[in-house]
């Protein structure tokens, strides 16, 4: 019977990029709080770097080589 060539799913690297996307969002929220100086448009763009780092995260559990780009249209694809 031949081998499967289905690689494990890569835990370590996926959780280093989940843990840089947990703190973007942390940060993120932390902006929100801060009603008196309204940071929307920088509590937008961690948002939108956590997210990055997450669907990063998620090609790296599934053996895939995340691009060097913050295109989040691009990365879904």
């Amino acid at each position: 019977m031949a081998k499967s060539s289905t690689k494990q799913p890569n835990k370590d690297g996926a959780i280093e990029w989940f843990r840089i996307g947990d703190s973007e969002f942390a940060f993120a929220r932390l902006g929100l709080r801060d009603k008196e100086n309204k940071f929307y448009a920088e509590v937008c763009f961690m948002l939108q770097q956590a997210i990055e780092k997450y669907l990063k995260g998620f090609l790296v559990y599934h053996n895939g080589a995340p691009e060097k780009v913050h295109d989040l249209g691009y990365i879904c694809k």
